[in-house]
Protein backbone atom coordinates (compact mmCIF):
# COMPACT_ATOMS: atom_id res chain seq x y z
CA UNK A 1 0.00 0.00 0.00
CA UNK A 2 1.23 3.55 -0.68
CA UNK A 3 3.20 5.20 2.14
CA UNK A 4 3.41 9.00 2.78
CA UNK A 5 1.46 9.69 -0.42
CA UNK A 6 4.02 7.80 -2.59
CA UNK A 7 2.79 5.60 -5.48
CA UNK A 8 5.06 2.69 -4.47
CA UNK A 9 6.41 1.23 -1.21
CA UNK A 10 9.64 2.84 0.09
CA UNK A 11 12.88 0.92 -0.26
CA UNK A 12 14.87 -0.13 2.88
CA UNK A 13 17.42 2.66 2.17
CA UNK A 14 14.67 5.27 1.90
CA UNK A 15 13.09 3.98 5.09
CA UNK A 16 16.37 4.30 7.03
CA UNK A 17 16.99 7.83 5.72
CA UNK A 18 13.45 8.86 6.50
CA UNK A 19 13.75 7.47 10.03
CA UNK A 20 16.97 9.37 10.65
CA UNK A 21 15.39 12.59 9.41
CA UNK A 22 12.37 12.05 11.61
CA UNK A 23 14.64 11.38 14.62
CA UNK A 24 16.57 14.59 14.04
CA UNK A 25 13.38 16.58 13.66
CA UNK A 26 12.05 15.21 16.95
CA UNK A 27 14.99 16.80 18.81
CA UNK A 28 13.42 20.22 19.04
CA UNK A 29 15.35 23.20 20.45
CA UNK A 30 13.15 23.07 23.53
CA UNK A 31 14.71 19.74 24.46
CA UNK A 32 18.34 20.79 23.87
CA UNK A 33 19.93 23.18 26.36
CA UNK A 34 21.34 26.13 24.44
CA UNK A 35 24.70 25.89 26.22
CA UNK A 36 25.05 22.22 25.20
CA UNK A 37 24.17 23.02 21.62
CA UNK A 38 27.04 25.52 21.50
CA UNK A 39 24.70 28.28 20.27
CA UNK A 40 24.68 31.92 21.42
CA UNK A 41 22.38 32.67 24.32
CA UNK A 42 19.10 34.25 23.18
CA UNK A 43 18.38 37.79 24.43
CA UNK A 44 17.28 37.87 28.05
CA UNK A 45 18.99 34.63 29.05
CA UNK A 46 22.15 34.62 31.15
CA UNK A 47 24.83 31.98 31.70
CA UNK A 48 24.81 29.98 34.90
CA UNK A 49 27.76 31.96 36.27
CA UNK A 50 27.42 35.53 34.99
CA UNK A 51 30.04 38.21 35.52
CA UNK A 52 29.20 40.43 38.46
CA UNK A 53 30.02 44.05 37.87
CA UNK A 54 29.09 47.51 39.02
CA UNK A 55 27.31 49.83 36.62
CA UNK A 56 29.73 51.74 34.47
CA UNK A 57 32.75 49.55 35.22
CA UNK A 58 34.35 46.66 33.45
CA UNK A 59 33.50 43.19 34.78
CA UNK A 60 36.07 41.67 37.06
CA UNK A 61 37.96 38.90 35.21
CA UNK A 62 37.28 35.37 36.48
CA UNK A 63 39.69 34.02 39.07
CA UNK A 64 42.83 32.86 37.35
CA UNK A 65 42.61 35.26 34.41
CA UNK A 66 44.76 37.86 36.17
CA UNK A 67 47.11 35.14 37.30
CA UNK A 68 47.72 34.04 33.75
CA UNK A 69 48.04 37.58 32.43
CA UNK A 70 50.55 38.69 35.04
CA UNK A 71 52.68 35.58 35.00
CA UNK A 72 51.82 34.86 38.62
CA UNK A 73 53.52 31.82 40.06
CA UNK A 74 56.16 31.78 37.35
CA UNK A 75 59.87 31.82 37.94
CA UNK A 76 61.62 35.19 38.07
CA UNK A 77 64.18 36.15 35.40
CA UNK A 78 67.64 34.61 35.70
CA UNK A 79 69.95 36.55 38.00
CA UNK A 80 67.12 38.05 40.05
CA UNK A 81 67.34 38.00 43.86
CA UNK A 82 65.62 34.90 45.31
CA UNK A 83 63.47 37.06 47.60
CA UNK A 84 61.85 40.44 46.99
CA UNK A 85 59.85 42.64 49.36
CA UNK A 86 58.19 45.94 48.51
CA UNK A 87 56.93 48.65 50.83
CA UNK A 88 54.37 50.88 49.10
CA UNK A 89 52.56 54.00 50.23
CA UNK A 90 49.62 55.04 48.03
CA UNK A 91 49.48 58.77 48.74
CA UNK A 92 46.05 59.16 47.11
CA UNK A 93 44.21 56.54 49.16
CA UNK A 94 46.37 56.52 52.29
CA UNK A 95 46.87 52.76 51.97
CA UNK A 96 50.23 51.26 52.89
CA UNK A 97 51.51 47.79 52.11
CA UNK A 98 54.69 45.91 52.91
CA UNK A 99 54.70 42.53 51.24
CA UNK A 100 57.13 39.85 50.10
CA UNK A 101 56.02 39.11 46.55
CA UNK A 102 58.82 36.74 45.59
CA UNK A 103 60.24 33.79 47.49
CA UNK A 104 62.87 31.34 46.25
CA UNK A 105 62.77 32.96 42.84
CA UNK A 106 59.02 32.57 42.36
CA UNK A 107 56.30 35.21 42.35
CA UNK A 108 53.64 34.73 45.03
CA UNK A 109 50.03 34.93 43.74
CA UNK A 110 48.43 36.32 46.92
CA UNK A 111 51.09 39.00 47.30
CA UNK A 112 50.74 40.12 43.69
CA UNK A 113 46.99 40.38 44.12
CA UNK A 114 47.52 42.67 47.12
CA UNK A 115 49.83 44.86 45.08
CA UNK A 116 47.34 44.92 42.18
CA UNK A 117 44.70 46.24 44.57
CA UNK A 118 46.90 48.92 46.09
CA UNK A 119 48.05 50.09 42.63
CA UNK A 120 44.50 50.19 41.23
CA UNK A 121 43.02 53.12 39.30
CA UNK A 122 42.12 55.52 42.11
CA UNK A 123 39.55 57.32 39.97
CA UNK A 124 37.49 54.35 38.79
CA UNK A 125 38.50 51.71 41.32
CA UNK A 126 39.38 49.28 38.51
CA UNK A 127 42.00 46.67 39.39
CA UNK A 128 44.31 45.09 36.82
CA UNK A 129 47.41 42.88 36.90
CA UNK A 130 50.59 44.83 37.47
CA UNK A 131 53.51 43.51 35.44
CA UNK A 132 55.95 41.79 37.84
CA UNK A 133 58.80 43.26 35.79
CA UNK A 134 57.67 46.71 36.96
CA UNK A 135 57.72 45.57 40.59
CA UNK A 136 61.22 44.16 40.08
CA UNK A 137 62.33 47.48 38.60
CA UNK A 138 60.99 49.43 41.59
CA UNK A 139 62.58 46.93 43.95
CA UNK A 140 65.95 47.32 42.21
CA UNK A 141 65.68 51.12 42.38
CA UNK A 142 65.28 50.85 46.14
CA UNK A 143 68.35 48.62 46.30
CA UNK A 144 70.37 50.91 44.03
CA UNK A 145 69.54 53.95 46.17
CA UNK A 146 69.82 51.98 49.42
CA UNK A 147 66.35 53.07 50.47
CA UNK A 148 64.25 51.16 52.98
CA UNK A 149 61.50 53.78 53.11
CA UNK A 150 58.12 52.95 51.55
CA UNK A 151 57.91 53.90 47.89
CA UNK A 152 55.47 56.77 47.43
CA UNK A 153 53.00 55.73 44.74
CA UNK A 154 51.41 58.66 42.91
CA UNK A 155 49.91 56.62 40.07
CA UNK A 156 49.89 52.94 39.14
CA UNK A 157 47.31 51.27 36.92
CA UNK A 158 45.11 53.59 34.87
CA UNK A 159 41.94 52.36 33.17
CA UNK A 160 41.69 53.21 29.45
CA UNK A 161 38.61 55.37 30.11
CA UNK A 162 40.49 57.31 32.78
CA UNK A 163 43.45 57.75 30.44
CA UNK A 164 41.16 59.07 27.70
CA UNK A 165 39.65 61.66 30.05
CA UNK A 166 43.11 62.75 31.19
CA UNK A 167 44.30 63.01 27.59
CA UNK A 168 41.33 65.21 26.68
CA UNK A 169 42.53 67.66 29.34
CA UNK A 170 46.25 67.32 28.68
CA UNK A 171 47.60 66.24 25.28
CA UNK A 172 50.91 65.31 26.95
CA UNK A 173 49.18 62.18 28.28
CA UNK A 174 50.10 59.30 25.98
CA UNK A 175 47.23 57.79 24.00
CA UNK A 176 48.51 54.26 24.72
CA UNK A 177 50.05 54.93 28.10
CA UNK A 178 51.88 52.06 29.75
CA UNK A 179 49.80 52.87 32.83
CA UNK A 180 46.81 51.32 31.05
CA UNK A 181 48.75 48.05 30.70
CA UNK A 182 49.92 47.79 34.30
CA UNK A 183 53.46 48.46 33.13
CA UNK A 184 54.10 51.94 34.58
CA UNK A 185 54.15 53.80 37.87
CA UNK A 186 54.73 57.37 39.00
CA UNK A 187 56.81 57.21 42.15
CA UNK A 188 59.02 59.10 44.60
CA UNK A 189 61.41 57.91 47.31
CA UNK A 190 61.46 59.69 50.68
CA UNK A 191 64.97 60.85 51.52
CA UNK A 192 66.08 60.65 47.89
CA UNK A 193 65.91 63.47 45.37
CA UNK A 194 63.98 63.12 42.14
CA UNK A 195 67.27 63.67 40.32
CA UNK A 196 68.86 60.70 42.08
CA UNK A 197 65.80 58.55 41.39
CA UNK A 198 65.78 59.52 37.72
CA UNK A 199 69.51 58.84 37.28
CA UNK A 200 69.17 55.45 38.97
CA UNK A 201 66.25 54.50 36.73
CA UNK A 202 68.10 55.59 33.59
CA UNK A 203 71.20 53.63 34.66
CA UNK A 204 69.16 50.42 34.91
CA UNK A 205 68.02 50.92 31.28
CA UNK A 206 64.94 48.74 31.71
CA UNK A 207 62.25 51.01 30.28
CA UNK A 208 60.99 54.56 30.01
CA UNK A 209 61.94 57.24 32.53
CA UNK A 210 60.14 60.60 32.71
CA UNK A 211 60.99 63.35 35.19
CA UNK A 212 58.18 65.54 36.55
CA UNK A 213 59.82 67.82 39.13
CA UNK A 214 56.87 70.23 39.33
CA UNK A 215 54.58 67.32 40.23
CA UNK A 216 57.09 65.65 42.53
CA UNK A 217 57.53 62.25 40.89
CA UNK A 218 59.45 60.18 38.37
CA UNK A 219 57.61 58.03 35.85
CA UNK A 220 59.07 54.56 35.30
CA UNK A 221 57.80 51.86 32.97
CA UNK A 222 58.98 48.59 31.45
CA UNK A 223 58.46 49.59 27.85
CA UNK A 224 61.30 50.46 25.46
CA UNK A 225 64.15 52.45 27.09
CA UNK A 226 63.68 56.21 26.56
CA UNK A 227 63.78 59.42 28.61
CA UNK A 228 61.89 62.72 28.72
CA UNK A 229 61.07 65.66 30.99
CA UNK A 230 57.49 66.49 31.84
Amino acid sequence: MPVCGCDRPLSRRQTLIGGATLGAASLTPALIPVAQAGLPLPPGEKPDTPFLFRLGRKPTPPAGAETEAAGIGTTAPAGAPPHRTLALDNINTGEKLTVTYMERGRYLPDALQEINHLMRDRRSGDVAPIDPALLDLISDLCLRLESRAPVRLISGYRAPETNSRMRSQDRAVARRSYHTRGMAADIALPGRSLGDLRRAAVSLSRGGVGSYPSSGFVHVDVGPPRTWNG
